[in-house]
């Protein structure tokens, strides 16, 4: 009797080792990489054998001081950029799959600039759509919006370049002016410029060699806003009120420069 009762007990390990439920085999699907800049928003799904039914997802971050549990389900959503596991469990058996890692990368990081400094202007190359907003270093907001802007003086200047999803960026670069007119407020004897302040316009005299001159205006960041050959009067009525240079140039002779006060 004993001897059966042991052949018994035998068999059923037997039977039990033989037939025990396999460990779940996990797919996972990745249905998207991050792609805002503001919230985080990588998704990814999970199945076994292309089913959802009777399994228990279970989904950490992995890091290299341990995991911890995010979520529970067959997909999960609001994934910041970084690596994951997920782990799936049959219900029926409580049998426990291998752990699968994944990665969710970052697909919009910040936009790429790339800035670049010739002939006193300051490039920002980038993604077009972007915009742009520049500023001295003590964080002071210069008027212009595009991807360039004509400096004058040397120092720091910042970048801030925003893509059309809400991605910031800022680059500075520091630069070295050369004087864009050649000289400081000077010119030959006997020119003269008249009125100073003005308001409507502004004439130079002097120099029986007026007739084969150009008259330049620069506001103060070097950008040049008026160029015109041989004036006998220079109309600045729509120009705003300010601080402005005048450059005469005799060929490529500079003869002339001269600030100039626009009141109001």
């Amino acid at each position: 009797m004993n001897r059966i009762t042991i052949s018994f007990v035998a068999f059923a390990v037997l039977y039990i080792h033989c037939f025990a439920a396999p460990k779940p085999i996990v797919s996972v699907g990745i249905i998207s990489h991050q792609t805002s800049c503001i919230t985080p928003n990588g998704e990814a799904e999970a199945s076994v054998g292309g089913s959802t039914v009777g399994f228990e997802f279970r989904w950490y971050v992995a890091t290299s001081s341990g995991d911890s549990l995010i979520d529970v389900g067959s997909r999960v959503d609001s994934l910041s950029a970084g690596p994951y596991k997920v782990i799936a469990e049959d219900l029926q058996t409580s049998e426990t799959s291998d752990p699968i890692i994944l990665e969710i990368h970052n697909a919009t990081i910040s936009p790429e600039v790339t800035l670049s400094f010739e002939d006193n202007i300051i490039r920002a190359d980038s993604e077009e759509g972007n915009s742009y907003k520049w500023f001295l270093e003590d964080g002071s907001e210069l008027p212009d919006t595009t991807s360039h802007i004509t400096v004058s003086e040397s120092g720091t200047y910042l970048v801030q370049v925003t893509s059309q999803l809400g991605c910031t960026a800022v680059r500075l670069i520091s630069v070295v002016v050369e004087n864009i007119l050649g000289y400081n407020s000077t010119g030959r004897e006997g020119l003269f410029l008249f009125p100073n302040p003005a308001t409507k316009y502004f004439q130079i005299s002097g120099g029986k060699w007026m007739n084969d001159v150009h008259v330049a205006v620069y506001d103060l960041r070097g950008k040049r806003i008026l160029d015109l050959s041989r004036p006998e009067s220079v109309d600045i009525s729509h120009l705003l009120p300010g601080q402005y240079l005048v450059k005469l140039m005799n060929g490529r002779q500079v003869e002339f420069v001269q600030r100039l006060r626009i009141a109001e």
